[in-house]
């Protein structure tokens, strides 16, 4: 059995997001692609930039089922985004073709 301390840790350590000076979409689109073989294949592909206060983005991926359900995901927080990446509408979820 686990104590409180190692669950939080665990918990804690699998939502920090991965931090990248620049993000591409070809990034975003390889690791779904990688992700997909796992995913049942009715899953929607999905992403999301949001700006943050100081000025880095965060951009979640992820896959989903269709309605709420969120099946995986992954965060990156970037210092700058590439030309696609920037063309995506802030804080609003977009279903990709991965």
């Amino acid at each position: 059995m686990f104590d409180p301390l190692t669950i939080s840790l665990a918990i804690a350590a699998l939502a920090v997001a991965s931090v990248v000076t620049y993000l591409t979409v070809t990034v975003i689109r390889n690791y779904l692609r990688e992700r997909r073989t796992n995913q049942n294949v009715n899953a929607k592909p999905a992403l999301m930039v949001d700006r943050l206060n100081n000025g880095d983005y965060s951009v979640v991926t992820g896959f989903f089922d269709g309605n709420t359900k969120v099946l995986d995901s992954k965060v990156w927080n970037a210092q700058k985004l590439d030309e696609d990446l920037q063309k995506f509408p802030i804080s609003k979820p977009v279903i990709i073709e991965s």
